[in-house]
């Protein structure tokens, strides 16, 4: 027993006193890792050096619109066309906050507040219904410098395509605006709108998406007064204001827009957790409007729902709107990172 105290006794002693045949060895490794310590700082590029993409293990499980009746598919104005619960060993899965799908339904790419890009795969049944994920990779959202965006500053909640395809980042905590074209090492930032960064610290910039004239609409996730949210319509450095109006204790979380100029919002209200899907008219954006929307669908009881953050639209074979939603699991255990499918029947 008394070695177990002994042992590592005298393995410190040794590596602090060495045997003078051992100094020479030791102060050269000494001088070895001081010199690479020194070329490791001077070289940001070194620094700055993280895992490109990784591939990871998602399982897709099917879940219901409704749990308590398997068969139903109808919820308000949307038509259930398939959903999946997501789960991966990986610990850096989850948080998903913004959602991007391609033209042809087969990509998808989403940003998580655990400041990574999830990108992968889209399967589908023999109806064309929303069956699972496939090939899905995992790496981390990096800043102009080409540092990975850790902890606050790698909150990022939204997600669009600019007008020249670049892809925008909206980031939360720490406010900014980046924008990735042809690779995601290097973005360039924008000025994001005045006034972002008196936004409370978890309730900043949350709902972003494209305009059909090229514009960026964000709206924050706080209201200045009762059920009335700060939002934005511009560019880099080009910013008018608007607000988005949402009652019932309801909060915007995500933005898309369909190929006619609308704009499909979703929102959360908690506690008493529900999720909402509206929609606002192209002509209602404009700046100064007071932004209002009508309800096309609620998520809540029975149905299947979670922390909904993320939304996304592409027209199906046939011309038919389709709207994905992705929730944000906050990287607990007892939340759940659901990806449905939904068609607007309108």
């Amino acid at each position: 027993m008394l070695s177990c105290f002994l042992s590592p006794l005298f393995f410190l002693w040794r590596i602090t006193f060495p045997p003078r045949r051992r100094l020479v060895r030791v102060y050269l490794n000494h001088a070895v890792l001081l010199v690479l310590g020194m070329i490791f700082l001077a070289n940001p590029a070194a620094a700055a050096a993280a895992p490109d993409a990784s591939a990871i293990n998602v399982k897709a499980t099917t879940v219901p619109l409704d749990s308590a009746d398997w068969s139903a598919e109808i919820a308000g104005q949307l038509r259930y066309r398939g959903g999946v619960h997501l789960t991966s060993p990986n610990e850096r899965f989850g948080g998903l906050s913004g959602l991007i799908v391609s033209a042809d339904g087969q990509q998808f790419t989403a940003v998580s507040d655990g400041g990574t890009w999830t990108s992968g795969a889209l399967t589908y049944d023999a109806d064309g219904n929303l069956s699972g994920v496939a090939d899905v990779t995992i790496e981390p959202i990096r800043g102009a410098d080409g540092r990975p965006l850790k902890g606050a500053r790698g909150d990022a909640e939204s997600l669009a395509f600019a007008a020249n395809d670049e892809l925008v980042v909206a980031f939360e905590r720490d406010p900014k605006l980046l924008a990735y074209l042809n690779g995601r090492d290097r973005p360039v930032v924008l000025d994001p709108p005045d006034g972002i960064d008196r936004a409370p610290g978890n309730r900043g910039m949350e709902a972003m998406t494209r305009l059909s004239d090229g514009r960026l609409l964000i709206v924050a996730e706080y209201d200045e007064e009762p059920g009335k949210f700060a939002g934005w319509i511009g560019n880099d450095g080009s910013w008018s204001r608007v607000t988005y109006l949402c009652d019932q204790g309801y909060v915007p979380t995500g933005a898309t827009t369909l190929a006619n100029g609308d704009v499909v919002f979703v929102e959360r209200r908690f506690p008493l957790l529900s999720i909402r899907v509206r929609q606002v008219p192209a002509a209602a954006i404009k700046p100064g409007a007071e932004i209002e929307a009508e309800e096309l669908a609620r998520l809540e009881g029975s149905r299947s729902f979670d922390n909904m953050e993320g939304i996304a639209m592409r027209q199906g074979p046939g011309g038919e709107t389709l709207i994905y939603l992705v929730s944000d699991d906050n990287f607990r255990s007892f939340q759940r990172t659901l990806l449905m499918m939904f068609e607007l029947q309108r």
